[in-house]
């Protein structure tokens, strides 16, 4: 927003060095869910797996994590 802004107003060196910033933060985030995502994956399917959880025709399962917003188009339901 203060990247389109800048643009806007024609400080394109400010709009540039903003954008960046802001990509380096989406990055960031990025790096911070998949991490999370790893680590709520890997507590929940070893307890599972400790525990030997089962569905009710006795068979395995596993519970996945999947960093799936909103608006994304490239997940599917299971």
């Amino acid at each position: 927003m203060q990247a389109t802004q800048a643009y806007l107003v024609g400080n394109k060196a400010l709009a540039k060095e903003l954008g960046a910033k802001g990509r380096h933060h989406s990055d960031e985030m990025k790096a911070a869910h998949a991490a999370a995502s790893e680590s709520i994956f890997q507590q929940r399917n070893t307890r599972n797996a400790s525990s030997a959880v089962s569905n009710k025709n006795g068979a395995p399962f596993l519970i996945v994590a999947m960093d799936c917003g909103i608006q994304s188009q490239h997940c599917q339901r299971l």
